[in-house]
C-alpha cells in the first residue's frame, strides 16, 4: 500500500490531479460495462494471466520502450476479451514503477545511444518479471536485474564504432535482447541462462584483451623507470656541475659519457643503490681533481687520487661497452687537464687544452629525448593550473580511484573517448590509461589528470549498475512526492 501511495502521488504529478482534477471532482456516473461501486462505476480487472498474455503479444510485435504503454496495452486487453477492462491496482502500480525505472535509465550520459536503444526494448520484459516476481524489486541479485547491469557494465567503456552492426559487444547485446524477445513468456530461467552466456563473453573478450594490456602496462612501466632515471640523472649531475667550472672536456666526459654509466646504473640497481652513490661518487672526485691546486700538499692529494680515479673512470665506462676511440680521446684531454692542476699554470679550459676539448661538444639539446615524452598517447596533453583547494580534492579523487576505473576524455574539438585506467606508476604518480582491446590511450601525471578533472576535459565513469542506479533514483523521486503532498 505504501508503493500504491507513491505511485499515486507520481500519476497526480504527471496527469495534474487525475480525473477528480480534471472534472472538478465530479463522480463519473457511467462507465460502459462496469459495476457501481456507491462513488462511481468501476470496470472489470483483467487477470494477471490476461495482462501478461497481452505483454507478450506487444512484445512480439515490436519491444519498443518508447511507446504509451497503457493505451496501447488497453486496447490488446479489450481485443483479446471482447470488453474494456482494467488494470488491477497491482499491475498498474507495477507498469508505472518500470516505467519510471526505464525512464532513469534512458537518461543515463554514460550509455552509448545504441545501447540504450537495445535496453529499452526490455522494458515490456521486466515488466512481465516484476508482475510474476514481486520479489524483483527488492533482490539486488534477481537475473533480469543483474542482466541489464552487466549489459550497461560492459558498455561503459565502448565508444560507438562507425560501423556499429559490425561490434562484437554491439551484436552480443543486440543478440541477448532479441532472445528475450522472441522467447520470454512467462519463464524467469531465461534471464539466468542469458546473463551466464552475457557473461561468458565478457570474460572471453577480457582474456583476449589481458595480455595485450598486460603488455601495454609493461612497456609503460618500463618508460616510467626509464624516466625517473633520466630524470634522477640530470639532476644529480645538474646540482654538481652547477657548484663548480669544470673544463668543457669534463663537461662533456660527464653528461655524454658517465651520464650512461649513470642512467644504467639506476635502472638496475636503483636510485638509493650502493653502486650508483659509489658512481656519484667519482662525479664528486673528478670535479674536485680538476680545481686548481695552489699548494704542494693539494697537488700530492691529486697526484695520489688520479690512479684510482681513471681507474674507476675507465671501469665504468668499459662496462656500458663505451667506444674505447673516443674514451681514449676524452682521457687524453683530461690528463692535460690533470697536467694543469699539478703544475698550477692557468686557468681551466684555457690555452692548448681548451683547444683539444673544442672537437668534443655535447649533443644539441634539441636532439635530446624529452624525459615523460609520449608519442603514443591518443588523449590531448594539458596542464592547466588549478586553485589548491580544488587541486587537492581532485589529487584525493585519483589517488582513491581503483584499477579498472573507466575515464572519459574530452579532446579539444569536443571528440569524447573513454579509456580504463590501466596501472598506476612512480607510486601513484603517473597513470596510464587503455581502451577497451588493452592498447594505450593516454599517459598522465596525476597533477595532469586532476587538472583535466577539475576543467571537465576528463570525467571519472561510475560502475554503472544500472539498474540498481534508476531503481534508486526512483525510490528518490517518489519519496520527494510523497514528502511534497
Amino acid at each position: 500500500m505504501f508503493a500504491s501511495q507513491w505511485v499515486g502521488s507520481y500519476r497526480a504529478g504527471r496527469t495534474g490531479g487525475g480525473l477528480a482534477s480534471a472534472f472538478g471532482g465530479a463522480e463519473v456516473r457511467r462507465c460502459a460495462g462496469g459495476q457501481w461501486t456507491g462513488s462511481g462505476y468501476r470496470q472489470p480487472e483483467a487477470s494477471l494471466q490476461d495482462v501478461i498474455g497481452a505483454l507478450s503479444m506487444l512484445q512480439r510485435q515490436q519491444g519498443d520502450a518508447d511507446v504509451d504503454l497503457k493505451p496501447v496495452l488497453a486496447q490488446t486487453l479489450q481485443r483479446q476479451s471482447g470488453e474494456v477492462r482494467a488494470l488491477g491496482r497491482p499491475e498498474d502500480d507495477t507498469i508505472d514503477i518500470v516505467e519510471m525505472l526505464f525512464d532513469a535509465i534512458l537518461d543515463d550520459p554514460h550509455l552509448a545511444r545504441s545501447i540504450k536503444a537495445l535496453i529499452g526494448r526490455l522494458q515490456i520484459p521486466v515488466i512481465k518479471v516484476a508482475l510474476l516476481d514481486r520479489a524483483f524489486f527488492g533482490k539486488r541479485k534477481h537475473p533480469a536485474r543483474a542482466l541489464i547491469n552487466e549489459l550497461a557494465q560492459a558498455a561503459l567503456g565502448w565508444s560507438e564504432p562507425t560501423h556499429v552492426e559490425r561490434d562484437p559487444l554491439y551484436r552480443q547485446v543486440e543478440y541477448t535482447v532479441d532472445r528475450i524477445l522472441r522467447e520470454f513468456s512467462d519463464d524467469i530461467g531465461l534471464f539466468e541462462e542469458l546473463l551466464q552466456e552475457f557473461r561468458q563473453f565478457c570474460a572471453e573478450e577480457r582474456e583476449r584483451t589481458r595480455l595485450i594490456e598486460e603488455r601495454t602496462r609493461q612497456a609503460a612501466e618500463g618508460k616510467a623507470k626509464v624516466d625517473v632515471a633520466k630524470s634522477l640523472v640530470d639532476s644529480e649531475l645538474h646540482v654538481r656541475l652547477g657548484m663548480h667550472n669544470p673544463p668543457e672536456v669534463v663537461k662533456v666526459l660527464l653528461k655524454e659519457a658517465w651520464a650512461k654509466v649513470l642512467f644504467i646504473t639506476c635502472l638496475r640497481e636503483g636510485g638509493d643503490s650502493d653502486v650508483f652513490q659509489r658512481q656519484l661518487e667519482v662525479v664528486d672526485r673528478l670535479l674536485w681533481s680538476l680545481e686548481p691546486k695552489a699548494t704542494a700538499e693539494e697537488r700530492k692529494e691529486l697526484l695520489g687520487e688520479i690512479p684510482g680515479l681513471l681507474h674507476d673512470l675507465r671501469e665504468g665506462l668499459n662496462g656500458i661497452l663505451y667506444n674505447p676511440f673516443e674514451m681514449a680521446r676524452l682521457f687524453k684531454a683530461l690528463e692535460t687537464e690533470h697536467v694543469r692542476c699539478l703544475t698550477a699554470s692557468g686557468q681551466p679550459g684555457s690555452g692548448a687544452v681548451a683547444d683539444s676539448a673544442a672537437t668534443i661538444r655535447p649533443a644539441p639539446e634539441e636532439d635530446k629525448p624529452t624525459a615523460g615524452a609520449d608519442t603514443e598517447a591518443v588523449v590531448d596533453e594539458a596542464e592547466p593550473s588549478l586553485p589548491d583547494s580544488q587541486t587537492s580534492e581532485n589529487l584525493q579523487r585519483l589517488r582513491d580511484v581503483t584499477i579498472g576505473t573507466w575515464f572519459e576524455f574530452v579532446h579539444d574539438n569536443g571528440s569524447r573517448v573513454r579509456a580504463k585506467l590501466s596501472a598506476k606508476l612512480n607510486e601513484g604518480e603517473r597513470l596510464i590509461f587503455v581502451n577497451r582491446a588493452g592498447f594505450k590511450m593516454a599517459d598522465r601525471t596525476l597533477p595532469e589528470m586532476a587538472a583535466d578533472l577539475e576543467t571537465e576535459r576528463a570525467f571519472i565513469l561510475d560502475d554503472n549498475m544500472l539498474f540498481d542506479k534508476a531503481l534508486e533514483a526512483v525510490v528518490s523521486n517518489l519519496r520527494d512526492m510523497r514528502a511534497d503532498r
